[in-house]
């Protein structure tokens, strides 16, 4: 069973975002309790979230900032003349 076998999925990935209520929160949790789909998606979600935080962040230099700032302040003029 996967999540497009559940109705109530999307809210696993709504709860880990912060978009539902604490009621909202609270019956989807009671809800996964019973459900293995909404449990593999808890799961796959955590899998991910894990994976991401694992990854470098990458922070551009002085410079790489500088120039970024400048194009999209040469484009934004270009784009009111």
């Amino acid at each position: 069973m996967n999540v497009r076998n559940c109705k109530e999925g999307w809210k696993e990935e709504a709860a880990r975002d912060g978009r539902l209520t604490p009621l909202e929160r609270h019956r989807q949790d009671l809800h996964r309790e019973i459900c293995g789909s909404c449990r593999t998606e808890r799961t796959r979600l955590e899998v991910i979230a894990g994976v991401l935080r694992r990854l470098p962040v990458y922070v551009p230099g002085p410079f790489v900032v500088s120039a970024t700032r400048r194009r999209l302040l040469e484009s934004a003029s270009r784009m009111l003349d």
